[in-house]
């Protein structure tokens, strides 16, 4: 940076918006055209059932890695498969599991 110093660093580009710098304008410009994208598909997906569909089959999967947990990990693998299982049962003997925890309520 002058004086034979050299100087190296991350600067970064959200820290520094509203910056009149030219290649800073360029990227945001980037960035900013591909958020719209993004939130452009996903306005998208919320109408489709298919994405609601996938999202219910795969909950625990989604819901872990909306909490930004690994979705491969072994540990999700297994939730996922208990949730494959427990959900027809629960849903088959609704009425059953409604009546058994109103009758544990009551006592």
């Amino acid at each position: 940076m002058g004086y034979g110093q050299l100087a190296s660093f991350k600067a970064s580009v959200m820290q520094n918006f509203p910056s009149a710098r030219e290649d800073f304008a360029l990227i945001i410009s980037r960035m900013f055209n591909e958020a719209i994208g993004i939130y452009r598909t996903r306005i998208f997906e919320t109408f489709s059932p298919i994405y609601w569909i996938n999202c219910l089959i795969f909950l625990p999967k989604k819901s872990f890695g909306y909490l930004g947990l690994s979705q491969e990990s072994i540990i999700i693998k297994v939730l996922q498969c208990f949730w494959w299982i427990s959900t027809p049962i629960i849903i088959a003997f609704r009425t059953k599991i409604t009546d058994y925890v109103l009758s544990l309520l009551n006592l």
